[in-house]
């Protein structure tokens, strides 16, 4: 029997329910879901309803019919849920095996998405929880086994799918047995255990009555009653010491409790503050003993304790007293006692989790004082704990790394001379990492470093400037949501600097007037709007990334709010002078804003509500007790509400002229809840409103006449008036509430209340009125009690819900107008207070799934209609005339000629119901866009058509049926390159996810095939410069293929490394093959490899293409045989590679080759196959450049000493930082070699750089075109500058372990030291135990015989009588071995007290001998003996 398929369409949730119930009676659920099915694969039925018929049928066969098709995304999503909750009851069996078993089930996977095998995996993963079916374990097991391909030889059935879904099968686990789970923990190498989660239980308890709980239920409450109560100082010394006794007595184990020792601790520390602090010395001594006691049971590693403590007791004492309670805490929290107030270099501090907001809240002179102390000190710097997300000081100084002491740095230092200066500096460090940086997350964080920096300086001028140049990053999705986001913007700090009304001090407003900067403030606020609109032209604008910025406007307005408050009250400023200079400019600023943001082309900001831009970031509920504001403030938002009111006027009417002609009591402008987007119902805000006062007034006591006014009747004065009608409720609230609280307020109510009913009792009858007033005046003031008449019908609730006969339709029912039937109702016409009474009833009546379908069909004809010039999509019956859902249809032209109608707001009808929507309709609206837009590019250069179209090809990749998208796609990105800006919407990761594997693989396959095709048509073309050739497809569009094979989970890695490959082979230009060269190292150290090592195999035989570019002179060109034999006959000089960098390809092979996730044997194959044989084709290449440039000025004499000097110096010292575990010895001996040359060029070797150069220069100066291009000259000219710079490789002497090659630069800097002496620091910091990256056993025995040897040589120099008498001696002074011999007492074990005695003695004896000033040393002596041995030794040293 057939279904009724046109009453299935339009039927929904019960109704439709019953008629598939229907259905399941009359024939067996096998047909019924084939012509489901048909209907849902020729789209007369839209996929949402299967759900329901799978919740009806009960159906096992319904549920695999819907997994085993390839049409429906939506149906097969149902599907999946309904398995897991079948697979979840005892007869899960039964699905089992009508699915066929774990072969089928296979099957299905490997057919499945991306998307479909993880929501099949977590369903599966979930149905084993009560763990009492363990032949269900087994089979889950059993399929885990299968899917695992490198594990478990126990399972005979394995996939063909050679997807890397490993992080997505972990989801499996779960169900697995206990004996699968323990197997699984056992292997702690397994690739499965990286993805499955763990969890700890945890359990403790607490009984009877502890110390601490003694201490905080009888002391902390005693003491803080005496203090409140104002006893005598001699009673309140008496409780404290009494506590501080019993906790010596006891030995309590303190622990920081807010309730316990936290309550006693705050109000003794409150108490010694507001007795002067340290100027009370018996208070002193107790508060230092109470500290001593809590320190002494702490261990020092507990930083989060004392941290605490800290945190709690800092907001108990007053500012000027926050420093000497935190020399108090350090002094018994640092080992063995620390005095801050004259912290030494490198002394040690015992917990590094100083918060920034301690520094904030002292005074900045001292909070200065000791945060350079504490930056001297700490040579890690990492002594500072991250704040909160919304504040300045939650930014790392370098991605993934720790606390930035810089920025608050720069904050503390904010009016000091020099201060701006040094923040712009680092502001514009943090510009240039960011526009130079490749990666997204590093670029993005950079330029947030920069907003942050220029927030710390306190300008806001160069506030300014980073949020304009932060402009550029509008055109990047990934970067301008963190840039324009809230952790960016909507910092307390920033919030606090665009206010323009605080001075250089964190959190101090400024008191005087003239250091006020409210109009520069308002000029950022206007640019970020103005940044926000620019970003509508991009195709990647997303509203959300622009939320931030849109709540900003009232936050800053709420500071101004609160600061002028402050200051008007506290009488730093005088009403008129607030107004004045903040208030004034900020109407003209806001009116300005909110005109420019009602301007049509800026409508999808949503930023253009009649609440007003300030309406953003309001809080959800009304706040029942609102804070008083300043008189100027509440004059501010008076005025601010009559101009709103005045340009919604122009507003209103040039979208609909009628407005001008509407009468009483309707408003031309804003309703009365839309005037001021603040809550203005304190009694402090009565007689500074007069214009808002007027108005509630005006509806508060509307006339008779205006409140039974006429609503009108015809269509335009309807829609003048639409939904601007003032609220009444909204209007008594205000009016009365302004009023001051007591008699006053009651009396005010009682006249409202006695004008309501005078104004209705012609149309009610007084029980009527009553109950239609009662309801109002009780929710508009629900917090007053009100002495109102009733009635008593009033004791029946409403609304209820409907009688309904029991049949199939439906009965409408609307909760704002269903009264109780009680009363006896009466039909009276609509007037004007009804409007007002009404305006806040919301409709929330669901939609009919007949009024979805009309929605659809007219937003689909209206972009129809307005970007298809072609053949209209529903100009037949759809899908057939057989089955019409939608029919033959055209649009009215009035319809399509409304203003208040656009293709914007249809596409968003689309994309709210685009699971309804026949993804046939949407891909061929879509067509006929695309061909319109083609031919308007070409007539009028029109883009607006082919935005549309891209974005309807976007919306139907998100559909039912993704897969029809893809021919069309394809030519998208092929035929209109110029929309490459769109194509990361259309090939996104997410619509590859939802493709089945086969047409995810095919896709990508042909699309990398087309891409192939025209690389080859270009370099056919021409080949005089093919190295920067711009393909027919754009290079992004390349790019993001790359990109999009790296780590796909869509496609198997073998099929994305063969198009890698030939990408890499097919294209030249640099930047598609730095994103190859990425996507293929990211699939050599991704999960996807883990235990594959065929595929590291073939991955690194891949990486064999990229041998011949990075060896190269130049990775940008290759220079031709022709060229080499032209290059000695005069032709044109081709340039090396930037000497400033690393080269680029390179640069990425030794960023994975360093990775430590890599293995052993991957990294030492990378290095040895790849990275050293293409090091040695560049030195080959460079060896005939330097040959022919020779021969070119018949210099052979200088062959061998020119080539003396390494290809790519940079390069060679990038590979001896990243991996010199990895480098033969020959690698460290070519940059030793380098180093001495450097640090001693031969007379040969400077002559002929010299004479090369002039060389070349005197050839440039005859014939510009055979130098322009190169470099030679600068590449060794750089060399003879490079004397002082070459000991940055730190690596080379840490990891090389040749200790040999050191002492050999070491002796050739003291011979040279004379000019060296400032590259000495240099040269010893690797050797110091503090920059050592190792362990203390490793530097011991690499690092320690090197600085002795290094000391014997300088001594050995200083006690020669040749080098010390003698005149003329070379070198003139020697580095000081006090240093030294300091880095060396590390290497002295704790426990060899007479050995440390003795170093120490020697050390102060030569200091004495010296006859020079010994303060510094002798500090110095003092902190690395407390670091080194700590308290054991001093009394021996002494």
């Amino acid at each position: 029997m057939a279904l009724d398929i046109g009453a299935l369409r339009v039927a929904k949730y019960g109704l439709l329910a019953r008629l598939l119930l229907n259905a399941r009676d009359r024939q067996s659920p096998v047909e019924t879901t084939e012509q489901i099915l048909d209907a849902v694969r020729h789209q007369s039925l839209p996929p949402t309803l299967f759900d329901t018929w799978l919740t009806v049928s009960k159906s096992d066969e319904a549920i695999a019919m819907a997994l085993n098709q390839d049409y429906s995304c939506l149906v097969r999503k149902h599907a999946i849920a309904q398995l897991g909750r079948r697979m979840a009851r005892p007869e899960w069996e039964c699905i089992w095996n009508t699915l066929g078993g774990l072969q089928s089930i296979l099957a299905l996977f490997a057919h499945f998405s991306h998307l479909e095998i993880k929501q099949a995996c977590s369903v599966l993963g979930k149905c084993n929880r009560d763990r009492g079916y363990p032949a269900r374990e087994r089979c889950l097991e059993q399929l885990l086994r299968a899917l695992v391909p490198f594990d478990h030889n126990a399972s005979t059935l394995k996939t063909r799918d050679k997807r890397p879904l490993l992080h997505v099968y972990a989801r499996l686990v779960p169900a697995c047995s206990t004996h699968f789970v323990a197997e699984l923990l056992d292997q702690a190498d397994h690739p499965l255990l990286a993805h499955v989660g763990s969890a700890a239980i945890a359990s403790n308890g607490i009984v009877g009555l502890s110390g601490e709980e003694t201490v905080g239920l009888v002391a902390g409450p005693l003491l803080r009653h005496a203090i409140k109560n104002k006893v005598s100082e001699d009673r309140v010394m008496h409780i404290i010491n009494v506590t501080i006794s019993y906790l010596k007595r006891e030995e309590i184990a303190m622990t920081w409790s807010r309730s316990y020792f936290g309550l006693f601790s705050y109000h003794l520390a409150s108490y010694w503050s507001r007795r002067g602090a340290t100027m009370h010395p018996a208070l002193d001594n107790a508060l230092s003993d109470f500290l001593r006691l809590y320190g002494a049971t702490q261990r020092h590693e507990a930083y989060d304790k004392t941290v605490k403590l800290i945190s709690g007791l800092f907001p108990a004492v007053s500012r000027d007293h926050r420093h000497a309670l935190l020399l108090h805490v350090t002094e018994f929290f640092t080992k063995p006692g620390i005095n801050l107030r004259d912290l030494g270099p490198d002394e040690p501090i015992t917990f590094n989790q100083w918060s920034y907001k301690w520094f904030v809240d002292m005074k900045p002179s001292q909070a200065l004082g000791l945060l350079k102390r504490l930056i001297r000190s700490q040579t890690d710097h990492n002594f500072l704990s991250l704040e909160r997300k919304d504040s300045i000081f939650s930014h790392p100084s370098t991605p993934g790394g720790h606390s930035d002491p810089e920025i608050l740095l720069t904050c503390l230092n904010r009016g000091q001379e020099g201060a701006i200066s040094q923040a712009e500096k680092i502001t514009y460090q943090m510009q240039k990492k960011s526009a130079s940086s490749g990666n997204h997350a590093h670029r993005a964080f950079y330029a947030k470093s920069a907003v942050f920096y220029a927030i710390a300086s306190g300008s806001l001028t160069l506030y300014h400037e980073v949020i304009n140049w932060s402009r550029r990053y509008i055109k990047d999705p990934l970067t301008v949501r963190v840039v324009f986001g809230s952790g960016s913007i909507l910092t307390t700090e920033g919030i606090e600097l665009l206010s323009g009304m605080y001075s250089g001090e964190l959190q101090v407003a400024a008191t005087a007037a003239d250091h006020w900067q409210v109009a520069e403030g308002n000029r950022i606020l206007f640019d970020l709007f103005k940044h926000a609109c620019a970003s509508l032209n991009e195709p990647s604008f997303n509203v959300d990334d622009w939320d931030a910025v849109k709540r900003t406007y009232r936050l800053v307005i709420e500071k101004r709010m609160r600061t002028a408050t402050f200051l008007q009250h506290h009488d730093h400023a005088s009403e008129e002078t607030i107004y004045i200079k903040v208030w004034r400019d900020t109407l003209n600023f806001l009116v300005e804003l909110e005109s420019a943001a009602c301007k049509p082309e800026h409508e999808r900001l949503c930023f253009n509500s009649a609440a007003g831009p300030l309406s953003h970031g309001t809080p959800s509920s009304v706040r029942t007790n609102p804070v008083a504001l300043s008189s100027a403030s509440y004059l501010f938002l008076d005025t601010l509400a009559k101009a709103r009111d005045e340009l919604w006027k122009d507003i209103r009417s040039s979208y609909s002229p009628a407005t001008t002609l509407l009468g009483q009591p309707w408003p031309r402008g804003l309703p009365v809840q839309c005037l001021v987007p603040f809550d203005l119902v304190n009694s402090e805000a009565r007689g500074f409103t007069p214009f808002l006062s007027s108005r509630v007034t005006n509806v508060v006591f509307i006339s008779q006449l205006d409140s039974e006014a006429d609503i009108a009747r015809d269509e335009e004065a309807r829609s003048a008036t639409g939904a601007f009608v003032d609220s009444y409720e909204t209007s008594l609230r205000i009016h009365i509430l302004q009023l001051p609280k007591g008699r006053l307020r009651y009396e005010e109510v009682t006249r409202a209340w006695q004008h309501a009913m005078k104004i209705t009792l012609s149309r009610m009858v007084e029980s009527e009125a009553i109950r239609f007033w009662r309801s109002h005046f009780e929710s508009a003031l629900p917090f007053m009690k009100l002495d109102l008449p009733m009635t008593e019908l009033e004791c029946q609730e409403y609304p209820i819900l409907p009688l309904t006969d029991g049949g199939d339709e439906t009965q409408d029912w609307d909760p704002a107008t269903n009264q109780p039937a009680a009363m006896k109702q009466r039909q009276l016409p609509a007037r004007a207070i009804d409007c007002f009474l009404l305006w806040e009833v919301r409709d929330w009546k669901l939609v009919p799934a007949t009024v979805e379908e009309g929605l659809i069909a007219s937003a689909l004809l209206y972009i129809d209609s307005t970007n298809n010039e072609g053949s209209r999509t529903l100009a037949k019956p759809f899908p057939s005339s057989r089955a019409v859902r939608y029919p033959w249809l055209i649009l009215d032209s009035d319809f399509l000629l409304a203003r208040s109608r656009s293709s914007t707001q249809a596409i968003e009808l689309v994309r709210a119901m685009i699971n309804r929507v026949p993804s046939t309709l949407i891909l061929s609206l879509a067509t006929g866009t695309l061909s319109t837009s083609k031919k308007a590019t070409q007539a009028e250069d029109d883009i607006t058509a082919s935005a549309t179209a891209c974005e309807l090809l976007a919306l139907c990749t998100k559909s039912d049926q993704p897969q029809l998208a893809c021919n069309l796609i394809m030519r998208t990105v092929i035929e209109w390159p110029d929309t490459s800006a769109w194509h990361r919407q259309l090939l996104s990761r997410t619509f590859l996810c939802r493709l089945s594997a086969t047409d995810a693989t095919q896709l990508l396959l042909n699309f990398a095939r087309v891409i192939e095709a025209k690389l080859d048509e270009r370099s056919c073309e021409t080949v005089e410069d093919a190295n920067e050739q711009q393909p027919t497809v754009k290079v992004t569009t390349v790019k993001h293929l790359a990109q999009l094979l790296n780590e796909s989970a869509f496609i198997s890695p073998y099929e994305s490394l063969g198009v890698l490959s030939s990408l890499f082979r097919k294209s030249t230009h640099r930047d598609i093959r730095y994103a190859v060269v990425g996507s293929m190292l990211t699939m050599l150290a991704g999960p996807a490899t883990h235990g594959a090592s065929a595929l590291s195999n073939q991955t690194l035989q891949a990486l064999q293409v990229v041998i011949p570019v990075v060896g190269r002179l130049n990775e940008r060109r290759e220079i031709q045989e022709n060229e080499w034999v032209g290059f000695g006959q005069r032709c044109k000089i081709p340039a090396m590679e930037d000497e400033e960098s690393t080269p680029p390809l390179l640069g990425l092979l030794l960023e994975y080759a360093s990775k430590s996730s890599l293995s052993g044997i991957v990294r030492q194959s990378l290095v040895t196959d790849i990275i050293l044989p293409a090091y040695e084709m560049n030195r080959i290449a460079y060896n005939r450049w330097v040959s022919c440039l020779i021969s070119r000025y018949n210099a052979p004499e200088d062959i061998e000493v020119m080539r003396s000097i390494p290809s790519r110096p940079d390069a060679l010292a990038a590979m001896l930082r990243r991996i010199p575990e990895l480098l033969p010895e020959e690698y460290f001996m070519e940059w030793h070699n380098y180093v001495k040359t450097n640090l001693v060029p031969t007379a040969h070797l400077s002559a002929a750089i010299y004479r090369m150069a002039d060389n070349l220069d005197s050839e440039s100066a005859s014939d510009f075109t055979t130098s322009q291009e190169t470099n030679a000259s600068s590449h060794w000219m750089r060399f003879l500058n490079q004397r002082t710079d070459i000991f940055g490789v730190r690596a080379f002497s840490l990891a090389s372990l040749l200790q040999k090659v050191v002492l050999e630069q070491a002796q050739f800097l003291i011979q040279e030291f004379d000019e060296l002496h400032r590259s000495w620091g240099d040269f010893l910091a690797p050797l110091r135990l503090d920059t050592w990256y190792f362990s203390y056993e490793t530097w011991k025995r690499n690092c320690a015989p090197i600085l002795d040897t290094i000391i014997v040589c300088v001594e050995s120099y200083r006690n020669d009588p040749k080098w010390r008498d003698g005149p003329g001696r070379k070198p003139s002074f020697l580095p000081p071995s006090f240093d030294l011999r300091l880095a060396l007492f590390a290497s002295i074990e704790k426990e060899e007290h007479a050995r440390i005695a003795k170093e120490v003695l020697e050390l102060l004896e030569n200091l004495i001998a010296s006859g020079r000033p010994y303060h510094r040393e002798l500090d110095q002596i003092k902190s690395i003996i407390l670091k080194s041995v700590g308290k054991v030794i001093q009394v021996q040293i002494a």
